[in-house]
């Protein structure tokens, strides 16, 4: 992963105060034909001899076009939008005469791109670029991850409909990462499906994702002796989180998120991915792919890597009352813009 030298945080722009999102007076891009626009944070990166410019917004702000491109190419914005990751299901029911309950790993945040990749989900078919050709201001809002079994935050690429394709007209949403569940409960639904949670005896379904943004979460399963049994995964980007298995010590997988190396090239998650599910309750390791946390035997779940859009991990099964384990927290989303700048 690079340092923070990779970034170029712009300073406010001069009579735009309150508009948020680093807009600056230095102006991005430019050139005859060529956009100039300001916000977030900005990199230059060359993709098959062609330079780009890649804005990424890790809050909340604005996208501001000062001078619009000319000509198809140079009017063409690709986009990735990452929601919040939902919360890894805590323990809180453990009692004098057995152990608490395994949690569900929480769902990855929705991922939603035009870049190739494609977007989460079994149909990662790339949506359509936006097209903008006016000078504008275009709102941000970047979600943020849910505490223990809440859902994450929606992300927001907010385009007018007059700048872009008519399949998003009102702009982009993605939608916030399920909840991993607390036993005795089934995941939520979300970007990606929260995981069902252990419980004693049974069996919880994992929560269902929303189309073309990510997969369902993994069933959560009872079984003694501890009676703590293993959370379900929580659904990622890339893949759905697996069932907790019916016996032994471990929890359900997360499912993994996406990577996007060779589209937005130097950025600090291109490689390491979005969007990974939590892992359910008394799995041990956090995601490797998308940022998802862990969910450790006996401890408290770990949370989603920050501006991943990760799910946090479920809480492994506690020891008997009062003796209690929390979910992990989801990661916080991005959004981030790509456009021709030379």
């Amino acid at each position: 992963m690079l340092g923070n030298s990779w970034f170029k945080k712009e300073k406010p722009l001069l009579g735009l105060t309150g508009m948020g999102g680093g807009a600056s007076g230095h102006l991005v891009g430019g050139g005859p034909g060529y956009t100039e626009a300001t916000g977030g944070t900005t990199t230059n990166a060359t993709i098959n001899g062609v330079a780009y410019k890649i804005h990424t917004f890790d809050v909340s702000g604005a996208f501001q076009v000062i001078t619009a491109g000319v000509g198809a190419d140079n009017t063409r914005f690709d986009w990735i939008v990452v929601a919040g990751g939902g919360g890894g299901g805590g323990d809180g029911l453990g009692t004098a005469s057995g152990n608490g309950r395994s949690g569900g790993g929480g769902g990855a945040g929705g991922l939603r791109t035009s870049l190739p990749e494609g977007p989460g989900g079994p149909s990662p078919t790339a949506e359509t670029y936006a097209t903008i050709s006016a000078a504008g201001t275009y709102p941000v809002v970047v979600g943020g991850g849910a505490g223990a079994s809440g859902k994450g935050s929606d992300s927001v690429f907010n385009i007018p409909a007059v700048s872009t394709p008519a399949s998003t007209p009102t702009g982009i949403t993605a939608t916030g990462g399920g909840y991993g569940a607390a036993q005795p409960a089934s995941g939520g639904p979300g970007g990606s499906g929260g995981g069902g949670a252990g419980s004693t005896s049974g069996t919880n379904p994992g929560g269902s994702a929303a189309a073309g943004q990510g997969y369902d979460g993994g069933t959560g399963y009872g079984y003694p002796p501890s009676n703590s049994g293993s959370g379900g995964g929580g659904g990622g980007a890339g893949g759905g989180g697996t069932d907790g298995p019916t016996s032994g010590t471990g929890g359900g997988v997360g499912g993994v998120g996406k990577a996007f190396p060779t589209t937005i090239p130097g950025h600090p998650r291109a490689s390491s991915g979005f969007s990974g599910g939590g892992m359910g309750g008394r799995q041990g390791n956090a995601n490797p792919i998308g940022g998802g946390g862990a969910g450790p035997d006996g401890s408290s779940g770990g949370s989603g890597d920050a501006n991943s859009g990760g799910g946090g991990g479920g809480g492994g099964g506690g020891g008997p009352y009062p003796y209690t384990v929390d979910g992990g927290d989801g990661g916080s989303g991005t959004v981030i813009i790509r456009y021709r700048s030379a």
